[in-house]
Protein backbone atom coordinates (compact mmCIF):
# COMPACT_ATOMS: atom_id res chain seq x y z
CA UNK A 1 0.00 0.00 0.00
CA UNK A 2 1.15 3.49 -0.79
CA UNK A 3 2.87 5.40 1.98
CA UNK A 4 3.83 9.05 2.38
CA UNK A 5 7.50 8.32 1.72
CA UNK A 6 6.58 6.96 -1.73
CA UNK A 7 4.83 10.10 -2.90
CA UNK A 8 7.27 11.96 -5.10
CA UNK A 9 6.32 15.63 -4.88
CA UNK A 10 6.69 16.07 -8.63
CA UNK A 11 3.90 13.56 -9.16
CA UNK A 12 1.39 14.87 -6.66
CA UNK A 13 -2.02 14.51 -8.26
CA UNK A 14 -0.85 11.55 -10.34
CA UNK A 15 -0.93 8.92 -7.58
CA UNK A 16 -3.72 6.41 -7.07
CA UNK A 17 -4.12 3.47 -4.71
CA UNK A 18 -4.21 -0.21 -5.60
CA UNK A 19 -5.82 -2.12 -2.75
CA UNK A 20 -4.96 -5.83 -2.76
CA UNK A 21 -7.40 -8.67 -2.29
CA UNK A 22 -9.93 -8.95 0.54
CA UNK A 23 -8.75 -7.17 3.67
CA UNK A 24 -9.91 -7.01 7.26
CA UNK A 25 -12.07 -4.03 8.20
CA UNK A 26 -9.31 -2.52 10.35
CA UNK A 27 -6.90 -2.54 7.41
CA UNK A 28 -9.51 -1.08 5.09
CA UNK A 29 -10.04 1.71 7.60
CA UNK A 30 -6.33 2.46 7.32
CA UNK A 31 -6.62 2.41 3.52
CA UNK A 32 -9.41 4.97 3.75
CA UNK A 33 -7.29 7.09 6.09
CA UNK A 34 -4.42 7.13 3.58
CA UNK A 35 -6.78 8.10 0.75
CA UNK A 36 -8.16 11.01 2.74
CA UNK A 37 -4.77 12.17 4.04
CA UNK A 38 -3.04 12.07 0.66
CA UNK A 39 -6.09 13.28 -1.28
CA UNK A 40 -5.82 10.38 -3.71
CA UNK A 41 -8.28 10.63 -6.61
CA UNK A 42 -8.81 6.89 -7.26
CA UNK A 43 -8.72 3.62 -5.36
CA UNK A 44 -8.90 0.24 -7.09
CA UNK A 45 -10.43 -2.62 -5.10
CA UNK A 46 -11.83 -6.09 -5.62
CA UNK A 47 -15.65 -6.03 -5.84
CA UNK A 48 -16.22 -7.52 -2.38
CA UNK A 49 -14.43 -4.54 -0.81
CA UNK A 50 -16.67 -1.91 -2.44
CA UNK A 51 -19.57 -2.03 0.09
CA UNK A 52 -17.12 -2.08 3.00
CA UNK A 53 -14.97 0.87 2.01
CA UNK A 54 -17.69 3.02 0.45
CA UNK A 55 -19.20 4.31 3.75
CA UNK A 56 -15.78 5.67 4.79
CA UNK A 57 -15.31 7.45 1.47
CA UNK A 58 -18.85 8.52 0.64
CA UNK A 59 -18.17 12.17 1.43
CA UNK A 60 -14.61 12.19 0.03
CA UNK A 61 -13.63 13.31 -3.46
CA UNK A 62 -12.30 9.92 -4.55
CA UNK A 63 -13.48 7.43 -7.15
CA UNK A 64 -13.81 3.80 -6.12
CA UNK A 65 -12.98 1.48 -9.02
CA UNK A 66 -14.01 -2.16 -8.81
CA UNK A 67 -11.75 -4.41 -10.85
CA UNK A 68 -12.66 -7.48 -12.83
CA UNK A 69 -10.74 -10.06 -14.84
CA UNK A 70 -11.78 -11.92 -17.97
CA UNK A 71 -9.99 -15.23 -18.50
CA UNK A 72 -7.84 -15.47 -21.61
CA UNK A 73 -9.44 -17.00 -24.72
CA UNK A 74 -12.75 -17.36 -22.92
CA UNK A 75 -14.32 -14.04 -23.83
CA UNK A 76 -17.78 -14.90 -25.09
CA UNK A 77 -21.36 -13.80 -24.54
CA UNK A 78 -21.60 -15.76 -21.28
CA UNK A 79 -18.40 -14.43 -19.71
CA UNK A 80 -19.14 -10.84 -20.74
CA UNK A 81 -22.72 -11.10 -19.47
CA UNK A 82 -21.38 -12.37 -16.15
CA UNK A 83 -18.92 -9.50 -15.75
CA UNK A 84 -21.61 -6.98 -16.76
CA UNK A 85 -23.85 -8.26 -13.95
CA UNK A 86 -20.99 -8.00 -11.47
CA UNK A 87 -20.13 -4.46 -12.61
CA UNK A 88 -23.75 -3.41 -12.24
CA UNK A 89 -23.84 -4.88 -8.72
CA UNK A 90 -20.64 -3.01 -7.78
CA UNK A 91 -22.16 0.26 -8.98
CA UNK A 92 -25.21 -0.31 -6.81
CA UNK A 93 -22.89 -0.83 -3.82
CA UNK A 94 -21.05 2.45 -4.30
CA UNK A 95 -18.42 1.99 -7.01
CA UNK A 96 -17.80 4.97 -9.27
CA UNK A 97 -16.10 2.99 -12.00
CA UNK A 98 -14.94 -0.42 -13.18
CA UNK A 99 -11.62 -1.74 -14.46
CA UNK A 100 -11.84 -4.77 -16.72
CA UNK A 101 -8.59 -6.64 -17.33
CA UNK A 102 -8.23 -8.93 -20.32
CA UNK A 103 -5.82 -10.16 -22.94
CA UNK A 104 -5.07 -7.92 -25.91
CA UNK A 105 -5.92 -10.85 -28.18
CA UNK A 106 -9.45 -10.90 -26.71
CA UNK A 107 -10.06 -7.16 -27.00
CA UNK A 108 -11.94 -7.16 -30.29
CA UNK A 109 -14.33 -9.89 -29.11
CA UNK A 110 -14.88 -7.92 -25.92
CA UNK A 111 -15.67 -4.79 -27.92
CA UNK A 112 -18.18 -6.70 -30.04
CA UNK A 113 -20.13 -7.72 -26.95
CA UNK A 114 -19.75 -4.51 -24.94
CA UNK A 115 -20.09 -1.54 -27.25
CA UNK A 116 -23.87 -1.84 -27.61
CA UNK A 117 -24.49 -1.67 -23.86
CA UNK A 118 -21.52 0.50 -22.87
CA UNK A 119 -23.36 3.82 -22.56
CA UNK A 120 -26.24 2.41 -20.53
CA UNK A 121 -24.02 0.39 -18.20
CA UNK A 122 -21.50 3.16 -17.59
CA UNK A 123 -23.85 6.12 -17.51
CA UNK A 124 -22.23 8.61 -15.13
CA UNK A 125 -19.56 5.99 -14.27
CA UNK A 126 -15.94 5.51 -15.32
CA UNK A 127 -14.86 2.66 -17.57
CA UNK A 128 -11.27 1.42 -17.75
CA UNK A 129 -9.85 -1.54 -19.64
CA UNK A 130 -6.53 -2.99 -18.60
CA UNK A 131 -3.78 -5.19 -19.99
CA UNK A 132 -0.43 -6.60 -19.06
CA UNK A 133 2.05 -4.30 -20.78
CA UNK A 134 4.10 -7.37 -21.71
CA UNK A 135 1.10 -8.58 -23.71
CA UNK A 136 1.01 -5.57 -26.06
CA UNK A 137 3.21 -5.92 -29.13
CA UNK A 138 4.86 -2.91 -30.80
CA UNK A 139 2.40 -3.05 -33.71
CA UNK A 140 -0.72 -3.57 -31.57
CA UNK A 141 -1.13 0.00 -30.42
CA UNK A 142 -3.20 1.43 -33.27
CA UNK A 143 -5.79 -1.32 -32.89
CA UNK A 144 -5.78 -1.04 -29.09
CA UNK A 145 -6.43 2.69 -29.33
CA UNK A 146 -9.11 2.22 -31.99
CA UNK A 147 -10.95 -0.34 -29.85
CA UNK A 148 -10.62 1.86 -26.77
CA UNK A 149 -12.23 4.72 -28.66
CA UNK A 150 -15.07 2.43 -29.79
CA UNK A 151 -15.76 1.64 -26.15
CA UNK A 152 -15.39 5.29 -25.15
CA UNK A 153 -13.23 4.30 -22.18
CA UNK A 154 -12.13 6.84 -19.61
CA UNK A 155 -8.73 5.23 -19.22
CA UNK A 156 -6.43 2.48 -20.39
CA UNK A 157 -4.67 0.61 -17.60
CA UNK A 158 -1.31 -1.11 -17.96
CA UNK A 159 0.15 -3.46 -15.38
CA UNK A 160 3.76 -4.58 -15.64
CA UNK A 161 3.54 -8.00 -14.08
CA UNK A 162 6.94 -9.38 -15.02
CA UNK A 163 9.89 -7.01 -15.01
CA UNK A 164 13.00 -8.68 -16.36
CA UNK A 165 15.13 -5.55 -16.36
CA UNK A 166 16.64 -4.66 -19.72
CA UNK A 167 15.24 -7.86 -21.23
CA UNK A 168 11.76 -6.42 -20.76
CA UNK A 169 12.51 -3.51 -23.12
CA UNK A 170 10.25 -1.40 -20.94
CA UNK A 171 11.39 1.88 -22.47
CA UNK A 172 10.81 0.51 -25.97
CA UNK A 173 7.28 -0.55 -25.03
CA UNK A 174 6.39 2.88 -23.65
CA UNK A 175 8.03 4.56 -26.65
CA UNK A 176 5.88 2.48 -29.03
CA UNK A 177 2.78 3.33 -26.97
CA UNK A 178 3.44 7.05 -27.18
CA UNK A 179 4.68 7.07 -30.76
CA UNK A 180 1.38 5.50 -31.90
CA UNK A 181 -0.72 7.97 -29.90
CA UNK A 182 -3.65 9.50 -31.76
CA UNK A 183 -4.99 12.92 -30.84
CA UNK A 184 -8.48 11.44 -31.08
CA UNK A 185 -7.68 9.50 -27.90
CA UNK A 186 -9.37 11.30 -25.02
CA UNK A 187 -8.68 8.75 -22.30
CA UNK A 188 -6.15 8.75 -19.48
CA UNK A 189 -3.20 6.36 -19.14
CA UNK A 190 -3.04 4.44 -15.85
CA UNK A 191 -0.13 2.28 -14.72
CA UNK A 192 0.72 -0.26 -12.03
CA UNK A 193 4.50 -0.66 -12.25
CA UNK A 194 5.32 -2.19 -8.89
CA UNK A 195 7.63 -0.64 -6.36
CA UNK A 196 10.30 0.44 -8.87
CA UNK A 197 10.22 4.25 -8.95
CA UNK A 198 12.62 4.16 -11.92
CA UNK A 199 9.87 2.74 -14.14
CA UNK A 200 7.53 5.54 -13.12
CA UNK A 201 10.20 8.14 -13.85
CA UNK A 202 10.85 6.55 -17.25
CA UNK A 203 7.18 6.85 -18.16
CA UNK A 204 7.04 10.48 -17.05
CA UNK A 205 10.20 11.48 -18.93
CA UNK A 206 9.09 9.73 -22.13
CA UNK A 207 5.67 11.37 -21.95
CA UNK A 208 7.22 14.78 -21.40
CA UNK A 209 9.53 14.24 -24.37
CA UNK A 210 7.11 12.65 -26.86
CA UNK A 211 3.52 13.49 -25.87
CA UNK A 212 3.75 16.28 -23.25
CA UNK A 213 0.02 17.00 -23.50
CA UNK A 214 -0.57 13.66 -21.74
CA UNK A 215 1.34 14.60 -18.61
CA UNK A 216 -1.81 15.52 -16.69
CA UNK A 217 -3.58 12.37 -17.85
CA UNK A 218 -1.20 9.97 -16.10
CA UNK A 219 -2.06 7.99 -12.98
CA UNK A 220 0.27 5.63 -11.14
CA UNK A 221 -1.26 3.00 -8.86
CA UNK A 222 0.84 1.94 -5.86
Amino acid sequence: MIEKSMLIDELMGSWALWCGTDKESAELARVAEVIVREKLPIVSVVPSVVPIIWPWLEMVDVKIFARFYLPGRKVDEVSVSDVVQKINAAFKQGANGAQVFLSVSDLKKFVDFMYVIRDDLFFDKDFSIGFDLNDVGPFDWNEVYEDARKLNVNSLFFAFTKDMGNKSDFVGRIYAMLNAWNDDNKFELHFALGADSMRIEQVVRLVEGIQPQLRDRLKFFC
